[in-house]
Parts: C-alpha cells; structure tokens; sequence
C-alpha cells in the first residue's frame, strides 16, 4: 500500500527525457540568440569602421555557431579592410565550404586574392561569381581590372565591355577600357572612351587627366594642355596632373610654363624625383646649368640610383666647361647603368677634348657596340609602346 501511489519507473525515465529534450532546446535557443547578439553588435562595429571590434564580435558568433556564414563574411570584409588579406580569404572559403553558392562569398575573395597579387585566383573567383549573378557589373569590372593586372589587354576590354552594356553609366569601366585601349595602342577608342566617361561625369579629374596623358602620347600638345587645365580646375591639389602638363609644356619647348607646372608639382609633393628631373633639364634648356645641378643633385638624393639624373649634372658641368666634373658624373651614370650608351658617347667627346685618346676610343667602341645591340634588337621585334615622361594613370589601382 505505501507504494502505490508512485509512478513506474518507465514512465518517470520519459519525463525525464521529455525535460532533458525541453532543456536542450531551450538552451539552444538561448545559445543562438547569443550569437545573433554579438553577430547584430559585430554590424554595429562595422558600420562605425571600428572593424578590429567587429572582428572580435563576429568570432564569438562564429564560436558559438560555426555554420553562421553571414559572421563568416562580414568577418572577412572587416580582416580585409584592415589589409589582413589572407585571413579574409580563409573566412570566405569557410563560408562557401558551408553553402557553395553564395555570391559575396566568391566575389569578396576575388578582391583579396588581387589585393595580394594572385590574379588567376581572383579571376577564378570572379568568374563563379558571375555564373550565379551574371548580371553584375562590378564582378565583370573587377575581372576586368585582373586581366589588365595580368596585361591581358583584350579580355580586359571585353570585360569592360560587359560591364557597360549592363551599366552604360558606369564611369570606372569605360576608363579602365579606354586604358586597355591604350595600351594596345588602339589611341583613338581609349580618347573616345575618356570623352564619354566626361559626358557622364563632367566633375570627374581623372577623365581628362587620362585623356590629356592619351592626346599627349599622339603629339597632341594643346588638347593634352587643355584637358590637364581642367584637371586642375576639378582637382588642384594633384601633383601629377601639373608633372604632366609641365612635361607636355617642355615637348613644346615653353620651358618657362614647364617650369612653373613642375615647381607646383614639387610644392605638392616634394619627394617626387621625377618632378625635380624635368624641372632640372627645362633649366638646362634655358642655359641656367646651376639650377639644373641643383635639381639633379636632389633627384640623386632621393633616388641615388637615377643614371638621367646623373647623366643631365654631367651634361650641365659640361656646358659650364667643369669637364672633370662632368666625365666624373658621366661615369657614375656608366657605373648604375653599364649599357648607357649617351654616357659613354659624351665621355669619349670629353675624353678627346682633354686628350686622353686611348680612353676616348674606347668610349666610342663601347658607343658603336652598343647602338649596334639596339639596332639588333630593333630588328628582332617591334618596341612596345611605353610612356616615358608621364605620369601612369591609376584607372585600375
């Protein structure tokens, strides 16, 4: 009689599973609402840029739910913008080890693979982006810009090309096209891509800034002038775009306005040996040969390995009747560079005014062998075209 009021034990076991089971899930649900909280406040962090604390947050989320492929992407954006590249391509490969087909996945990976260099994967990635959204533009934009990093000119045009029959707004890619363009020499399409991506945005500096580098490439001094002045105009505080106008002005021989173009440049950016180098060679073409010392011994200081610099002080003592000097910097230019041939030609000129003939014809030897390679070379295959003052534009960096 005491104990027939108890329950039989099967049926206590049940209840006790039952409560277990009720347990289970309820602490499941308090589990993945904690992760949806440091998931929520990780997006917070995000959004205010302070992505070393999204990181944190996003890795508890991702502890205490490891399948949350959203922590796995925003992750990986956030280690990507504080350059942790690698670390965001792994969290975008965990993210699509969980779900194959995720779009963002496929195409944030492609950015880092190009951010450090490894363009095959990159358009790999891009590529399975654009299998499932082929109607994204930017996808097709930033194969584009791969291809060109690879200098897969025609691709990247074609590319480009896509990009715009699904955006014929998109600015960025008829600049980088008509980069493309330019590099294969196909002048007047990259001109006209320029012209068009003005029409669009006529506020937008480096449209004519690339334009004016194009008109300048084909000797068309004047529009290459006139598109750098409205460079200027949109954007006056860019050191190129007055290193370019100032280049274009000293082809013209207006060495006075070359000058004042590359001193603005050197006031924006004075580390800029570039900028010091022509302002150096328009003095000499005015015959101020010490300002033009002046300005080759500051490019030598910044980049002690530029031969032109050293080649332009020689020729500057040269004219200045210091020949010692001048075969001293001739021959630090040889010494840098042992195939300059312009060096070994005005020391052997030097070396016969001040008569020591054995040294002069050896120079003049080592002159004709050398225009000898050259024109060897020559005909072996035809130049690429290269630009040699200006400034590469940044379409695609």
């Amino acid at each position: 009689m005491l104990f027939t009021n108890f329950m039989p034990r099967q049926k206590v076991i049940g209840i006790i599973f039952l409560f277990l089971v009720i347990l289970c899930l309820i602490l499941s649900v308090v589990f993945r609402d904690k992760s949806i909280l440091h998931y929520v406040q990780g997006i917070s962090y995000y959004e205010n840029e302070e992505f070393e604390k999204a990181i944190l947050e996003f890795s508890e989320a991702i502890y205490i739910n490891p399948k949350n492929t959203n922590a796995y992407i925003y992750r990986g954006c956030a280690y990507s913008l504080v350059g942790r590249h690698k670390l965001a391509i792994s969290d975008f490969s965990e993210a699509l080890k969980i779900n194959p087909r995720l779009y963002r996945a496929y195409y944030n990976r492609g950015l880092d693979y190009c951010a450090i260099g490894e363009y095959d994967s990159a358009i790999i990635d891009y590529t399975k982006a654009l299998v499932i959204n082929p109607k994204d533009a930017q996808a097709f934009y930033d194969r584009g810009c791969a291809y060109c990093d690879k200098d897969e000119f025609s691709r990247a045009i074609s590319d480009m090309t896509n990009a715009i029959k699904i955006n014929p707004e998109y600015v960025d890619a008829y600049m980088t096209r008509g980069l493309a363009y330019y590099e294969v020499g196909k002048y007047d399409l990259a001109i006209s891509d320029c012209t068009k991506a003005i029409e669009i945005n006529p506020k937008d500096a480096n449209s004519y800034y690339n334009r004016g580098l194009y008109y300048s490439e084909i000797g068309e001094y004047d529009q290459a002038i006139s598109d750098y002045t409205r460079a200027i105009k949109v954007n006056p505080i860019d050191a190129n775009t007055y290193y370019n106008r100032g280049c274009v002005y000293y082809d013209k021989g207006e060495f006075n306005k070359a000058i004042s173009d590359l001193t603005n440049a050197i006031k924006i950016n004075p580390k800029d040996a570039d900028a010091y180098y022509c302002r150096g060679i328009s003095y000499g073409e005015k015959g101020e040969y010490n300002r033009a010392i002046s300005d080759a011994e500051r490019v030598i200081e910044l980049n002690p390995k530029y031969t032109d610099a050293c080649y332009v002080r020689g020729l500057s003592h040269y004219y200045m009747g210091e020949y010692d000097k001048a075969v001293s910097d001739y021959t630090k230019a040889i010494e840098i560079d042992p195939n300059y041939t312009m060096a070994y030609n005005d020391r052997a000129f030097l070396y016969m005014l001040k008569g020591e003939y054995d040294k002069a014809w050896w120079d003049v030897y080592k002159t004709l062998y050398l225009d000898f390679l050259d024109l060897i070379n020559f005909l072996k295959e035809p130049a690429r075209f290269q630009t040699n003052k200006n400034k590469s534009h940044n379409a695609y960096d």
